[in-house]
């Protein structure tokens, strides 16, 4: 419930989500990196570097 409650707030707040709060989505699958510092929508976009950083 707490990793839920932390979601809830970046989907409320951040930027990046503006165009999925003006259509009324969720926002599901995101990652989201060290308490909101990175916020990735497409995984498949990452590049390599980025996919193993996340290790």
């Amino acid at each position: 419930m707490g990793s839920l409650k932390r979601f809830l707030v970046y989907r409320d707040t951040a930027p990046e989500y503006e165009e999925i709060r003006g259509k009324e989505r969720v926002g599901i699958p995101v990652l989201v990196i060290n308490n909101g510092e990175k916020i990735i929508f497409d995984i498949e976009n990452l590049s390599a570097e980025e996919l193993e950083s996340l290790k």
